[in-house]
């Protein structure tokens, strides 16, 4: 639809992501929080890249995991564990970095 801008950011639901989706992830992000324009998050099934890339950006802005979580869930309270679990459990399986947090947060202070 005209005026909707896509992007793609390939992640693999079960392998190692890296720092590389986040990193582009949060420049993405972070320009449409600038803009105040809207940004909708989308995986193939919206239960995990999804909203960890969120909590991720959230991470980088100085949120707790906690915090993170529950701003990803939105209105739907029941997904808050879901997010935090999630996330936890692709850390533990080594698919995202554990430093992840201090890496977005010291890139956006060397950006400022």
């Amino acid at each position: 639809p005209k005026g909707i801008e896509y992007y793609w950011i390939p992640i693999n639901e079960q392998s190692f992501w890296g720092f590389h989706p986040f990193l582009r992830a949060n420049d993405l992000l972070d320009a449409y929080y600038e803009k105040k324009d809207n940004i909708y998050l989308h995986c193939e099934h919206g239960a995990n890249r999804s909203p960890c890339i969120a909590m991720g950006w959230l991470l980088s802005r100085g949120h707790s995991i906690e915090e993170a979580a529950m701003i990803s869930a939105g209105e739907n309270k029941r997904l808050i564990e879901l997010n935090l679990d999630q996330f936890k459990r692709n850390v533990s399986n080594g698919f995202i970095p554990e430093n992840l947090a201090n890496l977005l947060v010291s890139k956006r202070r060397k950006a400022s």
